[in-house]
Order: structure tokens, then sequence, then C-alpha cells
């Protein structure tokens, strides 16, 4: 199916998902002609979309690898152009399939709504059609949350592109739309929520970094995919990740998502792929131990050893090149912001606390205790001194 070096029109080829080898490299025209022909085959044996399963499976050769099922990057060009002939091919064979047409035109709106007027015009487009079908007749199949869940995503995506152009207001309406549409259709409204939350702070000149709320929206999206090895795992686990990462740099929750996703992205895009190699990276920035230390300043923390374990062995500073920094011990150090630790040697009345992990939230130099905040949710924020507190080198499981 796929040749090597240029195609018919001199395009070069593409690698834009996880096959492995050469398989991994195909010509736009090629993806394009299979596409053409799946579609066809599905349309004939089903031409009236039943169910959401049958949108999904209607669109899926144009944005997807039939191989590894990996999504196409939706930031770039093989997307867009996929999206693009799509809808020249539905609408020169199916120009009276609504269904079909709002389907292809979903899809481009998707991948250009960093796009301002084009991607507008789109969901204008999009929007008049649906309302077209609300005024006539109750259409065929599919009805209700089937058809007209598209609505709710067009309003998101039109939120989005108002939002990158800076028309904080009419972003504001588009998500307040979407919130409206997903509640009247049953979809979930997390997504819808978190949106909203950011662009009403853009409006009012408020702090646009994440609040508790959006996060907890973004978990509860990523929750429901969790434990599925999927693209669409990795990508609401991302966008949870990055939500995360607005407000904390390190940290227990963000230390464990890093390590969820990179074996997963292992397991789904395979070792040697650009989003695997990203999240590794990541997650080995997080697992560095930084530690303060009076004189050399920051350096990085490698185990405890002698002294009862009270001593650290440290190397550093961090900001010397690497040859130039040196190794030794010391008991004078105070581990940075979001450190993870263990409590130790705790006596009554607070034993509960020992064996519980946190993170190190801060430092008050009077008093050396810290304010630890723990992974376990039950537990308050609480001041444990120095001494009961273990920088820990590997998270438990």
């Amino acid at each position: 199916m796929f040749r090597g070096g240029p195609d018919d029109y001199g395009k070069p080829l593409f690698r834009e998902c996880s096959c492995r080898g050469s398989a991994g490299h195909v010509h736009i025209s090629c993806l394009i002609g299979y596409a053409l022909r799946k579609t066809k085959k599905d349309y004939e044996s089903q031409p009236i979309i039943k169910s959401y399963e049958h949108a999904m499976k209607f669109r899926e050769p144009w944005e997807k690898c039939s191989n590894c099922k990996q999504f196409y990057d939706d930031k770039g060009y093989l997307y867009r152009v996929l999206a693009s002939a799509f809808v020249v091919f539905v609408k020169r064979n199916y120009a009276d399939n609504i269904h079909y047409n709002l389907e292809a035109l979903l899809l481009k709106l998707e991948c250009f709504n960093r796009k301002g007027t084009e991607g507008l015009a789109i969901g204008s487009k999009m929007i008049s059609m649906i309302n077209q079908l609300k005024k006539g007749k109750p259409p065929p199949p599919p009805k209700g949350r089937i058809l007209f869940g598209i609505e709710p995503q067009v309003y998101n995506s039109m939120g989005i592109i108002h939002m990158n152009t800076d028309n904080c207001e009419e972003s504001v309406r588009c998500f307040q739309k979407y919130l409206k549409l997903c509640r009247e259709v049953n979809l979930s409204v997390a997504n819808a929520e978190v949106n909203l939350d950011y662009a009403m702070r853009r409006l009012n000149g408020q702090n646009v970094i994440s609040s508790e709320k959006s996060i907890e929206n973004l978990k509860i999206v990523y929750d429901m995919y969790r434990g599925k090895d999927s693209i669409d795992a990795l990508r609401h686990g991302n966008l949870y990740l990055k939500e995360l990462l607005k407000v904390i740099i390190h940290g227990v929750e963000v230390e464990r998502l890093l390590m969820e996703l990179s074996a997963m992205s292992r397991r789904v895009l395979g070792p040697d792929h650009e989003e695997t190699k990203k999240l590794i990276i990541s997650l080995q920035k997080c697992q560095r131990r930084i530690v303060s230390i009076h004189g050399p300043g920051q350096c990085l923390a490698l185990r405890y050893e002698g002294c009862g374990n009270q001593c650290l062995l440290v190397r550093g500073p961090i900001i010397e090149p690497e040859h130039k920094q040196v190794t030794f011990k010391t008991k004078k150090y105070v581990p940075a912001q979001g450190t993870p630790v263990m409590i130790k040697g705790m006596q009554h009345p607070n034993t509960h606390l020992n064996g519980k992990v946190g993170e190190i939230y801060s430092w008050d130099e009077e008093s050396h205790c810290f304010t630890l905040r723990f992974e376990d949710k039950s537990l308050e924020p609480c001041s444990i001194h120095k001494k009961k507190v273990r920088i820990l080198f590997e998270l438990p499981p």
C-alpha cells in the first residue's frame, strides 16, 4: 500500500503515529486514498448514523492510524489536510446526508480551532445546519444526544477560538452555552466547567492559574479513562497534568501521575515516540531531590548514609558544570518545596503519622519545622520537626 520516496505529487513521507519501521511512514495521498475507500465501504453497509460509536467509526480513517490506532497530531499539518479532504469528500459524495456532513465539519473544526476566522466560519455554519434541523420535523436517527451531542462540541471549539483571539466576552458566552447543552443531552459537564471558569477569570482580569475546581474536574474526566491503555487516556491525563503543573511544579501527585503516564505512553505509543520521551524527561526532572545548603546553595540529594542516617550525601552546587560539582555529606540541608517525604519517629499522640507520605510545603528556620501536606487527603497539613522527616528517593507503591 505504501511506497518509499515522494508520491506522484512530489510530497514526502510523513511519520505521525506509533507504527515501527517502514510502516510508520506514509504519503498523505496514500492516507487519503485509504480513508476514501474505507468510508465508502462503511457508508454502503450503513448509510445512516445510528449511534455515537458509528459516528466515531465513520470519521476514524481520517483522524487516526488504521494499524496502531493512534490519533494524528491535532496541531499538525497532516491532520489539517486530512480533515479538509474529509469535508470535500463528504460534500461531493453525500451532500444530502446532513449527519455525515456535520461529522466531517466537526473534525475540521476541531483541528482548526486555533485559527480564528476560518474556525468561526465553520462553527457558525454547523450551528446554522443544526438549527435548521431543530426547526423542521424530527430528524431521522440519530436523534437527541447522538445528533445534537455535536452542538456542545461546536460551542466548545468556538469558545476556544474566541479565547485564543482574546475575545473573552464571546468566549464566556460560548462556554455557557456549551455547559447548558451538555446538561440538556446528559453529557459530562466537567470540561465545560473548567473552560467556563478559565474564561470568566480572564474576562474579570483575575489570575488565570488553575483553580482547585478546574483541577478537580479534569481529574474526574481522566479517572473515567484511567486503567485503560489508550490515546484518549493519555490525552486526558496530559490535560490533567498540565493544569496541576500550573500550581505545583513538583510534588507527590505530579510525580505519581508522570510515572503513570510515561508507563502508559511506553505501552501505547512505544519507547521511541516523542510523547514518551517528553514524559520520561519530565519524570526524571521531577524525581531529582533538590536541597538548599548554606554556602554551596542548591545541591542534588543522592541518599542518606552514616551518622544514624542523619547525614545526607549530596552533589553540587547544581549551578556549576558537572565536572566542577563535588560530593559531600551534610546534616544542614532544607529540601525544596514539593519534595516527597515520609514521617518517622513520631510519639504519642501522633504515632498515626508514622509512615505517612507527604511533601514539603514550607520551612520555618526558627523552629526547624516543616509544614507538610499529606498524600492522604484525610490528614490536615501540619508542622513536623526536621528530625522526623525523611526525603523519599523513590515513592512507595
